[in-house]
């Protein structure tokens, strides 16, 4: 099971998109609609985790890849410019793909944190603001992201794993009429 979590410009747009959903024989039990009157501690948020992940494979195979590429030119060309043997063809590409491989590694993780920890920080925003969110329970992501985007939702996060949303500093409460109370 994936959550599906999208940040909607209002509640109107947020109640089309569970009558949309409800539509495609989601069940009731599946669908939380939150905003700034619902209480902290039921609030929730997407982990930094799959988008890092995602973010990390993708550095990962892009940079190997070019790194493999640089590898090979400079194996083949040492071959033809020296008498290098293609061991050492070899070797060369094979550091290469390690530099690449590493490169991406570290490169996605960063990139990919940064982008999660963005995300998440807009969600926080946007409920401060009183934008409502609507999180879906599913085995298909793919079709309520869809749905949620022609309703349009500012956010959609599909992930994995959950955790109880952390409100932004300085925020000790939200209410239904008032903006976020600050020291």
């Amino acid at each position: 099971m994936k959550w599906v979590i999208g940040l909607f410009p209002d509640r109107a747009s947020a109640e089309n998109g569970i009558v949309r959903l409800r539509a495609t024989g989601l069940p009731e039990e599946d669908f939380s609609l939150q905003d700034r009157t619902t209480p902290r501690e039921d609030l929730v948020e997407c982990t930094p985790r799959d988008k890092t992940r995602s973010t990390m494979v993708s550095f990962t195979m892009l940079s190997t890849f070019v790194f493999g590429v640089f590898g090979l030119m400079a194996g083949l060309g040492t071959m033809a410019a020296t008498d290098a043997s293609p061991a050492f063809a070899m070797g060369t590409l094979l550091v290469f793909l390690l530099i690449g491989g590493g490169n991406g590694l570290f490169m996605g993780a960063v990139k990919g944190r940064s982008d999660a920890e963005e995300d998440i920080q807009n969600l926080r925003e946007g409920i401060v603001a009183g934008n409502p969110e609507l999180i879906v329970t599913t085995d298909k992501p793919e079709k309520v992201e869809g749905i949620m985007k022609s309703e349009n939702a500012t956010q959609v996060n599909v992930c994995s794993e959950i955790r109880p949303m952390e409100l932004l500093p300085g925020v000790e409460q939200l209410s239904a009429g008032s903006p976020a109370a600050t020291h």
